[in-house]
């Protein structure tokens, strides 16, 4: 048991469960969209929030000088491995970015990176309270996730604009659970988040009614508005996943050990590969 958490420490800290969460979502979202998008995508946009997550972990690292948490430790403690790997695996992205994606894909990275560049800078070099920094966190994440395959789909339904709207819903509830639950963490790194800015009980009534409306909305899309069958599917997701942040929401002491929140809050962005697995072994063959 201590080997199986050790693992799924190790995998946190590196910030490959994102990666898998996002490179899963990116799937649903172009089989329901009907795009064909081929492995090199998935690379890159794979890779991409890695080296975003890696290289903001290791500006942390390096610039906070209590080092409270065990992954800017790992961080700092790797920090000569962690640069050569992040140099080798940015050159791989770029390499593969030029030579297998469309042009249309490209100038969607190049604009979506040069935003998150931007906001990287202003986190750092600010590090403002006020900037609302869960907001664009979620809205880059959405955007890189949901918009790489919505802007190769030939045309766009409704659903698809409320779906997509309902993940942002998610991924901004995950975003502030982590938020509430790292506040001490944050706040003796100097780190802030909306919880300092707005305070611990404000942003913990929002979240709860965030998780409700969430959590409500997916349940009545799923019984009402699946116009497909993969559609039927991608609400079943999204409400296994408004369910579980739920849990996370309102029982905070039960998920505060041992990280638990953190495994399950990223680890269930994962899900959507069971919709796309079960898709293509049973529907498609």
């Amino acid at each position: 048991m201590k080997i199986v958490k050790n693992i799924f420490e190790k995998i946190s800290i590196l910030s490959l469960d994102v990666v898998a969460g996002v490179v899963c979502g990116c799937l649903m979202f172009a089989r329901q969209m009907h795009v064909s998008a081929g492995w090199p995508h998935y690379f890159v946009l794979g890779s991409s929030v890695w080296l975003i997550y890696t290289t903001d972990h290791l500006l942390d690292a390096f610039r906070k000088p209590n080092l409270v948490t065990l992954r800017h430790r790992f961080h700092f403690q790797h920090r000569m491995s962690l640069i050569v790997i992040t140099m080798i695996v940015g050159l791989a992205t770029i390499g593969i970015a030029f030579v297998f994606l469309s042009v249309k894909v490209l100038y969607f990275g190049v604009v979506t990176g040069c935003c998150t560049v931007a906001y990287l800078l202003i986190i750092h070099l600010f590090n403002k309270k006020y900037f609302f920094k869960e907001v664009w966190i979620s809205i880059l994440y959405t955007v890189g996730v949901w918009g790489s395959v919505a802007i190769l789909a030939s045309h766009m339904r409704q659903l698809d604009w409320v779906i997509v709207s309902l993940y942002f819903l998610l991924i901004f509830q995950d975003v502030l659970i982590l938020a509430c639950y790292e506040v001490e963490e944050d706040s003796q790194q100097q780190m802030f988040s909306s919880v300092h800015a707005q305070g611990i009980v404000r942003v913990y009534f929002w979240l709860k009614r965030i998780s409700e409306a969430a959590l409500a909305s997916c349940v009545v899309g799923w019984m009402f508005f699946g116009e497909t069958r993969f559609d039927s599917w991608v609400w079943a997701t999204l409400t296994g996943i408004a369910g579980v942040l739920a849990a996370i929401t309102y029982f905070p002491k039960v998920f505060r050990t041992s990280y638990l929140y953190r495994f399950l809050g990223d680890g269930i962005l994962i899900l959507p590969i069971v919709v796309v697995l079960l898709d293509y072994l049973y529907f498609r063959h």
